[in-house]
């Protein structure tokens, strides 16, 4: 019935393309536009790799971003956080961090997980990489976003709470942001002017394009979805075909629907790629 009301109209303008890119507006934010189905059980990212974008001025300038960032990018090719200590144990972002580190190589990544993986190293480090990943746990604040927050390595002497507006203040060199965590592409949806939150905050320190999540994931699907994102990724070139970024998660996401395990929506359509598709 979504797709019916959403899609049906513009549905010739879609056939054949290889990538579409949707702006969507106050409550069409909680819409996994690329899960609605123009067939029963057929779903459109099944017919072309889809990626989302607050407006036309931020998909214009995080794609300038994302071509500068290729051009001269970071010293350092990823950092991958995940199972931070102190926080409610999430065996399957280590395996994905690890897996994911290991597709880059030993040389050109390095991973901080359990005690490592506090809001310290992440602050001294974050900005000397071309991709950050972080597997954690994340909370949403519908009351005010902008302290949605990341959960980091706790201790005696740091919280682990990286809230959205501490991410105000990073300096990111990044192509590519990663939040392998729950809801966080969500936030307070004002009409016309995007989502704020998490997702608004990674834009601002210099993220030009942004993974996350619509609602609370599951933990082996994802860490799927993710290696797969990233395998993929790689082996476009990270981002030097069109819309590889996009196409790189079509692909990962159409890996879990042709399986058994994880072919139900709730599994693989609850990541979206924000700003750039490049």
């Amino acid at each position: 019935e979504l797709y019916r009301l959403l899609l049906a109209p513009v549905e010739r303008y879609l056939a054949g393309q290889p990538a579409v890119v949707i702006l969507p507006d106050g409550p069409l934010w909680d819409v996994a536009f690329h899960a609605l189905q123009p067939s029963p059980h057929h779903y459109l990212i099944e017919q072309t790799a889809v990626s989302y974008a607050p407006s036309l001025a931020v998909l214009k300038e995080t794609t300038l971003l994302a071509r500068s960032r290729r051009r001269f990018p970071a010293s350092r090719g990823l950092l991958a956080v995940g199972n931070p200590a102190g926080q409610p144990p999430i065996p399957d972002a280590e395996r994905q961090v690890r897996e994911i580190a290991a597709l880059y190589g030993a040389a050109q990544s390095r991973t901080l997980i359990g005690q490592t993986a506090s809001t310290e190293s992440l602050k001294a480090e974050a900005g000397g990489y071309r991709v950050l990943h972080l597997a954690s746990h994340a909370v949403l604040d519908d009351t005010n976003p902008m302290y949605s927050r990341v959960l980091l390595a706790r201790s005696s002497s740091d919280s682990g709470i990286l809230e959205a507006r501490d991410l105000l203040q990073f300096n990111l060199k990044a192509e590519l942001l990663v939040l392998s965590a729950c809801e966080t592409a969500r936030g307070r949806a004002t009409g016309g002017e995007g989502i704020s939150g998490i997702l608004w905050a990674a834009f601002v320190a210099g993220a030009p394009a942004t993974v996350a999540s619509l609602w609370q994931v599951e933990s082996a699907s994802t860490s799927d979805l993710m290696i797969g994102f990233h395998r993929n990724w790689l082996a476009a070139g990270n981002a030097g075909k069109p819309f590889a970024k996009a196409a790189a998660l079509q692909s990962a996401a159409l890996s879990l629907i042709a399986s058994e395990k994880y072919s139900h929506p709730y599994y693989w359509a609850g990541f979206v790629l924000v700003g750039s598709p490049f």
